[in-house]
C-alpha cells in the first residue's frame, strides 16, 4: 500500500475508542475526532458509539455538506490498512469498553503485578486502579514514568506533580477498579554471605602471611578459593559445593607446604 499517509493498523485504531481519544474510520480513512465531540451537530454519543470502528455507513446514511467534509479532511490521522480486522476485533472491542464500564470493580495487589508490560499497564493512584496501556505514548512526562510504576502503587509520584483538571478527567476515564488487601513487601536481597566469607579468607591469609606461611603457598590458595568459588557460585553452587570443588586444589597446595 502506497500512500502520503501513516498506515493505522487494527492493533493501533482499537486503542482510540474512549472520549479523551477517539477515532473514527471513514471511506479508509482515519480521523481524530476527540476535540469536535462537543461541536458535532448531531450530538458526541453517534461520534463515541463509532470510536475505533469503521463509521462509513453511519456517515453516509447523512447528506454531510461540504463544510462537514473539509472539517473532517483537517482531522486526518492516517490512512487504515489494508489487512481485514482480527476475527475477534468486535468482542476486543466490547471487551475494553466493559472494563471502563466498572471502575469499580475490586482488584488485589497480587492480579495488579500481572499487569506490569507495555501491552498491558496497571497502575495505583489513591486506592484506585487505572489502566493506562493506551495513554503510555500520550503521557506528557513520557511513557517511561508510566512503565516504571506499572504493577505497582504511583500515589506518590503523582502528588508529586500538580496535574490539571484536565489530567484528572483522563484519568476518570482509564480507571478499572478499586485496589483491595494489603500490599505484599517486597522481598528484599539479601548479601551474598558466601562472597563474604570467601573474601574474609583472603583477608585472613594475607595477614598470615607476614607471620609464618609462604605467599605461595597461603595467598596462592586464597586467590584460587576466590576466583573459582566465584565461578561456581554464580552457576547455582552454594559455599560448601565450592569447599568441595575445590579441595583437590587445596590438598595439592597443602603437599607442595
Amino acid at each position: 500500500m502506497s500512500s502520503e499517509y501513516p498506515i493505522i493498523t487494527w492493533k493501533e485504531l482499537i486503542k482510540h475508542f474512549k472520549r479523551s481519544s477517539l477515532w473514527v474510520v471513514v471511506e479508509g480513512m482515519v480521523y481524530d475526532v476527540t476535540t469536535y465531540l462537543d461541536k458535532h451537530p448531531g450530538g458526541e454519543e453517534i461520534l463515541r458509539k463509532c470510536g475505533a470502528k469503521d463509521a462509513t455507513e453511519q456517515f453516509l446514511e447523512y447528506n454531510h455538506s461540504n463544510y462537514a467534509r473539509s472539517i473532517l479532511a483537517s482531522r486526518i490521522v492516517g490512512q487504515l490498512t489494508d489487512e481485514p480486522p482480527p476475527h475477534n476485533y468486535a468482542q476486543l472491542l466490547k471487551q475494553r469498553k466493559q472494563r471502563i464500564k466498572n471502575p469499580y470493580k475490586a482488584i488485589t495487589w497480587e492480579e495488579l503485578a500481572f499487569h506490569n508490560t507495555s501491552d498491558d499497564a496497571w497502575i495505583v493512584i489513591d486506592d484506585d486502579v487505572y489502566d493506562v496501556t493506551d495513554f503510555l505514548a500520550q503521557h506528557p512526562g513520557g511513557m517511561k514514568l508510566l512503565l516504571d510504576k506499572a504493577g505497582d502503587d504511583a500515589s506518590t509520584h503523582f502528588h508529586r506533580i500538580n496535574h490539571s483538571q484536565q489530567a484528572h478527567q483522563i484519568m476518570s476515564e482509564l480507571q478499572v477498579g478499586v485496589i483491595i488487601g494489603i500490599k505484599p513487601k517486597k522481598k528484599e536481597k539479601q548479601a551474598p554471605t558466601n562472597y563474604v566469607l570467601i573474601m574474609f579468607i583472603i583477608v585472613f591469609d594475607k595477614r598470615d602471611h607476614f607471620g609464618s606461611a609462604s605467599l605461595g603457598t597461603k595467598y596462592g590458595l586464597a586467590y584460587i578459593s576466590y576466583f573459582d568459588s566465584m565461578y561456581y557460585y554464580q552457576r547455582g553452587f552454594d559455599f560448601c559445593d565450592c569447599l568441595l570443588i575445590l579441595s583437590p586444589v587445596r590438598d595439592n597446595v597443602d603437599q607442595q607446604n
